[in-house]
């Protein structure tokens, strides 16, 4: 089993941090970890998942929408799905199965946001850099009062990409942090 040090990091309210670690693997890992030590300590933490669709036999009959998708997993009515979805700032196709992956990354933020927890774990995995720099900049604009975690493995052309008021750590699972 893969050991973190990612304890040894004040992950305190109100910040934004950008953890950085070697694979896909270990981004799983660790935001897993992150998820079970704010369980033990009783702090809500809500993992960024992006929208996916969710019952193949639902598929077979109906498309979902991304109204639908969106007040489903935010637990927020059609109004404010719509609202949400129209300030987001990438096209999102009407059904689900018509976006890919930053439409989808945005919506699966935009419904953890919605639901208000004190930690929100996200990734920018299978986004463009755009998606990635549009991302950084809509989480903090959107969710100002809650701890923010990134956690990617992603390195783009001269490195990372992280949001800039993020407190960049890397994370190595076999070693320390720096």
């Amino acid at each position: 089993m893969m050991k973190s040090t990612f304890e040894k990091i004040e992950l305190d309210s109100s910040r934004f941090w950008c953890l950085h670690v070697a694979d896909e693997a270990e981004r799983q890992a660790l935001s897993g970890e992150i998820f079970h030590h704010y369980k033990l300590e009783r702090v809500s933490c809500i993992i960024a998942q992006p929208a996916s669709l969710d019952s193949v036999r639902r598929r077979l009959f109906r498309q979902p929408t991304v109204i639908e998708w969106l007040t489903q997993n935010a637990d927020i009515s059609a109004d404010d799905a719509a609202a949400i979805i129209g300030g987001l700032p990438v096209h999102v196709l009407p059904l689900l199965s018509y976006n890919a992956g930053n439409p989808r990354a945005f919506l699966g933020l935009a419904a953890a946001i919605a639901k208000k927890p004190d930690v929100i774990v996200y990734s920018t995995s299978g986004m463009d850099l755009c998606g990635i720099l549009l991302m950084h900049n809509y989480a903090p604009a959107h969710y100002p009062d809650g701890c923010l975690i990134h956690v990617s493995p992603q390195l783009i052309g001269d490195g990372p990409h992280c949001a800039n008021d993020a407190q960049c750590v890397t994370i190595q699972f076999r070693g320390q942090t720096s």
